[in-house]
Formats: structure tokens, sequence, C-alpha cells
């Protein structure tokens, strides 16, 4: 019950700063039924006023079964929460801001991101995860390394590259710039339009949605057997 002693002893302090220690500890000893009957609490909220620099700060305190303590203090709007439970603190921010990871999610990161976090302290009330291809046996657009990119943008006439090139994994690198799509035989050839260069051959790509205008209207069925007819893996030795 040390730490009850302790809570109570500070938040009287706020309250009355002339009263001595003594003083303080017998007054809720008092309140208490006597000091015999205040050793046994353990389960107490006090709230009250914190004072810092001439601010005002609303203050909470719980102690719950004598093993577990919260406190909250609001701070420029701001709610600010320590928890503390068998003598191991966690860190909580601020109640409207969380964070949520979900790149790279699965069941052994889940676990690796999690040690790390309350290794240093921070309450997993901080955090949540989003997982998607990880569910699905780990098959997601990586694994047939398959994602549509932005690749340029008009402004005012002018065509600027766009791209992206993550730091950590070069491999998720996208090309930048316009392109057409060029067929060569069996094969399909992707070249990068540049200013001044002819290109030989008929662009393969079709308008299908522009300014969210559709200009090609196709079931899933006929995408499908477009898809088929230029399957060739039959075709190639094992």
């Amino acid at each position: 019950m040390k730490k009850i002693f302790l809570v109570l002893l500070g938040f009287a302090f706020i309250k009355a700063e002339a009263q001595t220690v003594d003083e303080i500890v017998q007054k809720y000893a008092n309140a208490a039924g006597g000091l015999a009957n205040f050793k046994k609490i353990k389960t107490a909220k006090f709230s009250g006023t914190a004072s810092a620099q001439g601010n005002q700060f609303p203050l909470t305190v719980q102690i719950i079964n004598g093993r577990a303590m919260r406190t909250d203090v609001d701070v420029m709007g701001q709610s600010i929460t320590n928890a503390y439970k068998d003598g191991k603190g966690w860190k909580v921010i601020a109640p409207q801001v969380r964070f949520i990871q979900g790149d790279g999610v699965n069941y052994y990161t889940i676990q690796n991101m999690i040690s790390q976090l309350t290794r240093r302290g921070w309450s997993m009330d901080n955090w949540s995860f989003g997982m998607g291809g990880a569910l699905l046996q780990q098959l997601n657009r990586d694994t047939l390394r398959f994602a549509l990119k932005c690749s340029a943008i008009d402004i005012n006439g002018q065509w600027h590259d766009v791209y992206k090139q993550p730091i950590t994994d070069p491999g998720k690198d996208s090309r930048a710039g316009r392109f057409v799509l060029l067929e060569e035989g069996d094969e399909f050839v992707t070249v990068k339009r540049e200013e001044g260069r002819a290109i030989e051959g008929t662009d393969q790509l079709e308008l299908v949605l522009e300014d969210g205008v559709l200009h090609r209207d196709q079931t899933l069925d006929e995408i499908r057997a477009i898809a088929s007819s230029f399957d060739t893996y039959e075709q190639k030795p094992a």
C-alpha cells in the first residue's frame, strides 16, 4: 500500500501546501475511519487540480486493488495518461491520437513490433494493425510484383514524372514518365515517351477511363478471354 500513500500525499500537497506530511496523513486516516481502516483501502479514485507555472490542470488518480494505478492529467486540451500495474508503467498518448501499422503486417511481424514497443514502455492501447494479403497465406500483389501507380502528371500543359522509391525496399521502385506498350512477336515491351524521340510501332494501350468517363465497357469474362488469348506458357518448353 505504499503507492496509495504516495498518491494521497501528492494529491493533498497540491490542495494544501501549508500542511505538514504528518497532518496530511492523519487527516486522511481519520476520514477513512482511522489508520487501521485507512491501510485496508485497496481501490480508490481521487480528483483534483494540479498547479504548475501558474497554470491549473485537472487531475484524476485511480488505484485498483492496490496493484494498479492510473493518472489522467488534462494539459492545454490534451489528455495525458500514465498507467502502472505491479510496478510496471505503460505510456499512453492523447486519446484522440492513435497509430496504425498496415505495411508488412503478418503473424510474425506483429509479435516483433509488440515486443519492441512494450519493451520501451509503450502501451498497446496506442497501436493497431491492418492486414490484407497476409490473411490469404501472404499471396498478394507483391507475390506477382504487380501494382498500379501514377507515373506522370500534366501541370499547365507540362508533363512531369511521378514515381515512388521506397528507401526500405528498392524492389518496389516504380517507373516514371509516360509510356507506350509495343508488341514484339509474342511479347510486349514498355517504352518511355521522350521529347523529340520517335517511337516505331503501334501503342497497344487503349483508353478505358478518362476524367470519370468510361470509354470502354467490358465484362470480366471478356477481359479474361483477351488475357487468355495472349497466354504462351503452353507453347514454351518446360
